[in-house]
């Protein structure tokens, strides 16, 4: 959606899944993270617990948004469900 806001993808048929909150966030169990498909990489590479215990996905995270060749402001918006939708 990213894209699609910067004007940058054609008008098609596109359905619209930011508001949906069950796709959304971090959940940090004794046995499990759960990332969102609609989490941003910000909220990966800001996440405490993914800092301490999961350095490389941070890392990664990091590498991955620093790597797209939007601005940046559209860059902090990015999230998972991107490479979801596109199958990256």
């Amino acid at each position: 959606m990213v894209l699609l806001e910067a004007g940058k993808l054609p008008q098609k048929n596109y359905v619209n899944i930011w508001n949906l909150s069950e796709l959304r966030g971090i959940e940090v169990t004794d046995s499990h993270v759960t990332l969102g498909a609609l989490t941003t990489y910000t909220e990966i590479q800001d996440h405490e617990t993914l800092r301490a215990e999961f350095p490389m996905l941070c890392q990664a995270a990091i590498s991955y948004v620093e790597a797209l060749p939007w601005e940046d402001s559209l860059k902090r918006s990015s999230s998972l469900h991107l490479q979801l939708g596109n199958g990256s």
